[in-house]
């Protein structure tokens, strides 16, 4: 059976075999050290109601790897301090993250944090694993040390702010960040392309690109031992934080404008011109040089082996592109950033073999063809969102590192029992309804039927570790249709009983309805009585 949800109210200890935590209807603030150094709890629940975690809530839980506080507005200081194995937090609503909030949390990769206005200090502190940070256009300052000794993160993304940045020492020790990206990027774009002079756009461009040459070879200062140079320890911090800097010092290297016909051998760096809607097939394939891609919003399809066997290509910005044609990325070894949030359609191996590609955000995907990202051996983690139709033969085929997909919940996505075929590590899989889901089931009329709901949501976490997935080295096929089979039983399951029980609950508020119109007047019965019993709007696949 699915480990249950706890639920948390607040009231006296947490046992010490609780592993999954759901906070409780009545609760808006989860105390101050509720959780302090539990061993076992592995994930986080908090309904939309959770507005605050207070100081020390979950320090020191070694076990705890997801967080879900999705209208959670302010972490206080040291709440999740020493959570070693956190990697997934989704926040969506958080304004503030008090001092050492995050400190040592060493599995933490990446976080998408939309809505935050205050970072106090070593807020981030010594997450040796974040890679990826990205604020929105709210963000106002990032207090001192905030991201000291994040040793891996390469790529943040700031608002076009003066003086959000407080202190010098804000990347101290980050010796590997390389890049900027602006929350206004696309805006900017299209002002600068509205500007009347080609010199003008020019200039712009160089300035706004100027930040990614500087920081690389900008001293990030050393935290072994704390010991470092002062005088050097926050120059990556200032020159982000001085707009004249930008002003003073050109690129030194330009985009190269892409406008048809044949690349030069030595680009590094490409952007598409406007006249472009459409990345033509063999257009930069096998181009050992290039690194990086920008695409305008306009660009909507990339074209068969377009750039197939690009070696040092690392990230490419897709803001418009709906559609990937077949080896379109094929084996691009280094490919570790993508942002593609209208893509649609990826057609087969169009991913193949990208070795360096770990996680993946696909918003608005439809479909997925065979082999898409077979043998992308880093990726550990894909999000889908509610429009995908469907994931064809062999499409994450030898990804061994992937443990967490999240997917719609329909029927029929998962066309073959290959999909994972060698996915050894898949344990996690998550629903894009989860919010709407999980308010459904609290508005059930029993019990029992939200507790059988829970543990049928659960279950998959349960069954994935152990559904075999076959092996292509040395290639094994017995029962390697296991882990996709069971995640396409479960989905039909969660959807019979979810459509079953809402049926049923809304047979009882007939017969509610009913009764009580015999007692108590009609419109008041309407006003008054019924919205509370009423389900969610939301139509789940299959209902009537």
């Amino acid at each position: 059976m699915a480990d249950e949800y706890y639920i948390f109210t607040g009231r006296g200890g947490v046992p010490r075999h609780v592993t999954r935590v759901r906070i409780d209807k009545s609760l808006s603030v989860i105390p101050a050290r509720a959780f302090y150094q539990h061993p076992n709890i592995i994930e986080l629940d908090c309904h939309i109601g959770v507005k605050k975690v207070e100081e020390f809530a979950f320090s020191n839980c070694p076990s705890l790897r997801l967080v879900i506080m999705r209208g959670v507005k302010e972490v206080e200081r040291g709440a999740f301090f020493g959570c070693e194995a956190l990697a997934d937090v989704e926040c969506g609503k958080l304004e503030i993250i008090g001092g050492c909030a995050f400190d040592s949390c060493e599995s933490l990769r990446s976080v998408d944090l939309p809505s935050a206005k205050f970072i106090k200090g070593r807020a981030f502190y010594d997450c040796a694993a974040l890679a990826n940070v990205k604020f929105g256009k709210e963000l106002e300052t990032i207090g001192s040390s905030a991201f000291l000794g994040c040793t891996s993160l390469q790529r943040i993304t700031l608002p076009l702010k003066e003086g959000i940045i407080t202190d010098n020492n804000v990347f101290q020790g980050c010796e590997n960040l390389k890049h900027v990206d602006l929350v206004e990027g696309a805006i900017l774009s299209e002002t600068i392309a509205a500007l009347l002079s080609e010199e003008w756009k020019n200039d712009m461009r160089r300035k706004i690109d100027a930040i990614n040459q500087i920081l690389p070879t900008t001293p990030a200062g050393n935290v072994d031992g704390d010991v470092y140079s002062h005088e050097d320890m926050g120059r990556k911090g200032q020159e982000q934080n001085n707009p004249r800097s930008l002003q003073m010092m050109d690129a030194e290297e330009e985009y190269y404008i892409y406008t048809g016909g044949v690349v030069p051998p030595d680009v590094t760096r490409v952007r598409i011109d406007k006249s472009i809607s459409v990345i033509p097939a063999l257009a930069f394939r096998g181009r050992q040089n290039i690194a990086e891609l920008d695409c305008h919003i306009g660009v909507v399809r990339v074209e068969e082996f377009a750039f197939d066997g690009c070696p040092s290509l690392r990230l490419l910005v897709m803001p418009g592109v709906k559609e990937i044609k077949r080896r379109a990325f094929w084996k691009c070894g280094a490919l570790t950033d993508v942002e593609c949030g209208k893509l649609e359609i990826i057609e087969g191996f169009a991913f193949h073999s990208c070795f360096s590609l770990r996680s993946i955000d696909m918003p608005s995907i439809k479909t997925v063809e065979e082999l898409a990202f077979g043998c992308c051996r880093e990726l550990t983690s894909v999000k889908f969102g509610r429009e995908l139709e469907s994931i064809r033969d062999r499409a994450f085929l030898g990804c061994r590192s992937l443990e967490r997909i999240i997917l719609p919940l329909k029927d029929g996505m998962i066309t073959d029992n290959d999909v994972f075929f060698s996915c050894q590590n898949l344990k996690y899989v998550g629903l894009v309804e989860r919010a709407i889901l999980h308010e459904t089931i609290a508005a059930l009329h029993m019990e029992g039927w939200k507790n059988d709901m829970n543990e049928e949501i659960a279950s998959i976490n349960q069954i994935l570790p152990n559904a075999p997935a076959g092996d292509i080295y040395p290639y094994v096929d017995v029962g390697a249709g296991g882990k996709a089979e069971a995640v396409r039983v479960w989905i039909r399951s969660v959807l019979h009983k979810i459509i079953q029980y809402k049926a049923q609950h809304q047979s009882y508020l007939n017969e509610a309805a009913t009764t009580l119109q015999h007692a108590v007047p009609n419109d008041i019965v309407s006003s008054n009585v019924l919205p509370f019993l009423e389900m969610p709007s939301y139509t789940f696949q299959g209902e009537d």
